[in-house]
């Protein structure tokens, strides 16, 4: 993405020197990435990666979140009556930012699992 501020408020409502820089929170570029294989007819399992770039968290552009990836995985076992399926994200445990808001970043999820059953009926 190549966003800029084209045209910012006036001063007496917002900040100067803002035209011309990217918008806060806004990376140039994001991606997110997955494979799946089914092993058998009931078995699946997935990898995959989001990759978020660098991300100014201000209007001025002198202060930034910076770059990260994170990697995350699946695997799930379906019959005709249920599927359970585990997710696994931030395998590698990274710390990352994932916001900031006035004058604070907040950290990215850690390592985190879930399990989620599903009924078919």
């Amino acid at each position: 993405m190549d966003s800029k501020i084209d045209k910012a408020a006036p001063p007496a409502l917002g900040q100067t020197g803002t035209e011309g820089k990217m918008p806060r929170y806004t990376p140039r570029a994001t991606a997110n990435v997955w494979t799946t294989y089914r092993f058998t007819d009931g078995i699946t399992g997935g990898i995959g990666a989001t990759y978020v770039g660098k991300r100014y968290a201000n209007e001025t552009n002198s202060n930034y979140l910076p770059s990260y990836t994170v990697a995350n995985a699946m695997l799930s076992y379906e019959t005709r009556h249920y599927r359970l399926q585990l997710n696994l994200y931030n395998l590698t445990n990274k710390t990352y930012y994932d916001g900031a808001y006035g004058g604070h970043a907040t950290l990215g999820t850690p390592r985190e699992a879930q399990l989620t059953v599903g009924l078919k009926y």
